[in-house]
């Protein structure tokens, strides 16, 4: 009896073990979204002297002078707290009169076409759909928000400090 049983189902079983799959339905048709470290891929930190350096291009659109590097680097590396140095020098570096930043006019009613462009500036990327619509929520519920502000934000980003 038990070879007549197992003759059966042995085959059976092999039917049902290799023979059924699973049809996996694509239900939603969803493009696979790939994950990154929010920093846009970078992975090198800037050097003190490369921060200010670039920080001084990226708002004035020229190079620092080398005597006003060294007069900035002497502050940067008398100081203990070198984060509070860097706000300190980038709050200079956007008070001065010859920044060159666009208008909060030109912000406000241009405010897609402003995030790109700070973003191509700033981080050398285009920002993600969420960055534009969340920055863009901010200006849009804050009038009062000027360039400055946005600009500042970004610089004292750790994306910033990063190649």
């Amino acid at each position: 009896m038990n070879t007549s049983v197992s003759k059966y189902l042995l085959p059976l079983l092999m039917v049902v073990a290799f023979g059924c799959k699973k049809e996996i339905i694509d239900q939603y048709n969803l493009q696979p979204v790939r994950a990154d470290n929010g920093q846009g891929e970078k992975t090198t930190l800037k050097s003190d002297e490369q921060l200010i350096s670039i920080m001084h291009t990226d708002l004035f659109g020229s190079a620092i002078t080398s005597n006003q590097l060294k007069v900035l680097f002497k502050a940067y590396s008398s100081f203990g707290d070198k984060n509070l140095i860097i706000d300190e020098i980038t709050r200079k570096f956007l008070a001065d009169p010859s920044v060159v930043l666009p208008q909060d006019t030109y912000m406000h009613s241009n405010t897609d076409k402003f995030i790109r462009e700070m973003y191509a500036r700033f981080f050398i990327r285009q920002p993600n759909e969420m960055e534009v619509w969340y920055l863009k929520k901010v200006i849009g519920e804050n009038p009062d928000l000027g360039v400055e502000a946005v600009v500042y934000a970004m610089l004292t980003s750790d994306e910033y400090k990063y190649f």
